[in-house]
C-alpha cells in the first residue's frame, strides 16, 4: 500500500510540473499577444502624438500672431476712434 501511494504523490508531482509548464506557456502567450498590442500602439501613437504636438505648436503660433496684430494694429486704432467719438460728443 506504500508504493501505491508514492506513486500517486509521484504522478501528482509530474501532474503539478505538467500544469505549471502549460500555465507558464498561457502566460507568455498572453504576453506575446501584449507585446504585439503594445507595439501596434507604439507605431500608431508616437507619430499621432508628433503630429498632434506640431498642430497645437502650429495653432499657438497663429494665436500668437493674432495677439501681437490685435497690440500693435486694432487697438490704437480703437483708442482714436474713441477718442474721435469723445470728442464728437462734446
Amino acid at each position: 500500500m506504500g508504493g501505491g501511494v508514492k506513486k500517486h504523490l509521484q504522478y501528482k508531482e509530474k501532474i503539478k510540473k505538467i500544469l505549471d509548464i502549460l500555465a507558464a506557456q498561457r502566460y507568455i502567450q498572453c504576453m506575446n499577444w501584449i507585446a504585439i498590442i503594445n507595439g501596434i500602439i507604439l507605431v500608431v501613437g508616437i507619430p499621432t502624438l508628433c503630429g498632434l504636438l506640431v498642430k497645437v505648436g502650429k495653432i499657438l503660433k497663429t494665436l500668437e500672431i493674432i495677439e501681437t496684430d490685435l497690440k500693435e494694429n486694432i487697438l490704437p486704432d480703437l483708442k482714436d476712434i474713441r477718442e474721435c467719438l469723445l470728442r464728437i460728443e462734446k
